[in-house]
């Protein structure tokens, strides 16, 4: 508005940064929250993530991908829509965990009975015995996967693993009713020949900020995993800072979560205690020194809380 338009007049000039009427408006329809169907969480959250960038940090192999397809998993399941962009594993590593973990939820074929378990690790060996007209565990799995996630979308190349082309998708996905988004992960989302920032932490930084802003004017919750810098652990607690090659993730995100080993390793049947702090959450609480406690099952890539 410019300034000839307000006659000098206080309440016109205000009303450009807002207004009672609009305030009022926002009040009553606030932003939508996504259960994430583990129950400690979303307490936590208020019911859920809302609108915004949630960064999910870990060092490699404590079970980031793993807890984010299990959310994925559990959300499509709750009937809502999912794109999870997978700029690392590829779509069939990514189908692999989600089939292994839906047949250990114990969730049944289309024939009503138990889905048989597997470990993930052993789905391209089943497939090559199985064949092209066979049916097996894992075309028993697909097929459930189908019928009761049928809102999950798996990109896993193409422009949804830029950075430009992935805000493009979420707006896209938010028109469509996407009741969130998962980014696996920052690190390795791309940029167009010629659009190369300088180094990665330039990249980082910058994608940091346009899945942000696409993800707030989408008014949908991004679920973005980070490495994280072993820096991040001091005197062996978490802290808010610890984004690898990036001090802009922690300012621009909503909520910061890491994702911390709770023992020293899986024992024989391939359980593992992990801890989840939330050390950030604008929308709600922070753990403080009592984290979420989980139990991930390694082979079938699965999460449980611990009662």
């Amino acid at each position: 508005m410019e300034q000839s338009e307000t006659g000098g007049n206080w309440e016109l000039w205000t009303m450009e940064f807002g207004d009672a009427a609009r305030d009022l408006k926002a009040y009553r329809n606030p932003p939508p929250v996504t259960p994430t169907g583990f129950e400690a969480l979303d307490a936590l959250k208020g019911g859920g993530p809302c609108p915004g960038v949630h960064v999910l940090m870990g060092m490699p192999g404590a079970g980031k991908s793993a807890l984010a397809l299990d959310v994925a998993l559990k959300v499509a399941m709750g009937r809502g829509r999912v794109l999870y962009v997978s700029a690392e594993m590829g779509r069939q590593q990514c189908l692999a965990r989600l089939c292994s973990c839906l047949a250990a939820m114990g969730a049944a074929g289309a024939d009503g009975e138990p889905l048989q378990g597997f470990p993930w690790s052993r789905w391209e060996a089943m497939g090559a015995a199985c064949g092209p007209e066979g049916e097996d565990a894992g075309t028993r799995a697909l097929a459930a996967l189908a019928k009761y996630a049928p809102g999950l979308v798996l990109a896993d190349g193409g422009r949804a693993v830029t950075v430009p082309g992935l805000c493009a998708v979420i707006r896209e996905a938010a028109a469509m009713g996407v009741s969130l988004v998962v980014v696996d992960y920052l690190q390795r989302l791309a940029w167009p020949e010629g659009q190369e920032p300088s180094d990665q932490f330039q990249a980082v930084t910058r994608a940091s900020k346009a899945v942000t802003a696409a993800a707030k004017e989408a008014r949908v919750p991004a679920l973005c995993l980070s490495s994280m810098n072993r820096a991040a652990l001091k005197d062996g607690k978490p802290t808010m800072w610890g984004g690898r090659n990036s001090g802009d993730i922690e300012y621009d995100a909503e909520t910061v979560m890491q994702l911390i080993p709770a023992d020293e390793g899986a024992g024989t049947s391939g359980h593992r205690a992990v801890d989840l702090h939330v050390t950030k959450s604008r929308c709600g609480a922070q753990t403080g020194e009592r984290p979420i406690s989980l139990d991930l099952d390694g082979p079938h890539c699965m999460f449980s809380e611990y009662a």
